[in-house]
């Protein structure tokens, strides 16, 4: 891999580029601004824990639309799971209800 050699100030550019001064002055306070703004960043992302979204989830649910959304929810997984203890039940029932049959129509059938 070949490397150029540094330009020895025969390219305008580079003399233009080291001769360059910034004269720009910070405002003041600027470093304690910068400080202040990492700390609060580091604060807000540090309070994750379940009190600080439990707070959060109250504040949100004071707006209409994100009460209704959180409702329905709710009330969708209520009915899944509704559903499916009630299938889980039924298909037992089932089971237990076809041996009932078999043992009255031939007592002496074996059941499970």
């Amino acid at each position: 891999m070949n490397e150029t050699p540094p330009t020895s100030g025969k390219d305008p550019l580079s003399k233009t580029l080291r001769e360059w001064k910034i004269e720009a002055s910070l405002p003041p306070g600027f470093q304690a601004q910068v400080w202040r703004r990492i700390e609060a960043a580091e604060t807000t992302r540090a309070d994750v824990s379940f009190g600080a979204w439990l707070v959060s989830l109250m504040q949100g649910l004071v707006r209409p639309k994100f009460a209704l959304a959180y409702v329905t929810a709710l009330l969708m997984v209520g009915l899944t799971l509704g559903y499916w203890q009630s299938e889980r039940r039924t298909a037992e029932w089932d089971s237990a209800m076809a041996g009932r049959y078999i043992s009255a129509v031939d007592p002496l059938q074996q059941t499970r």
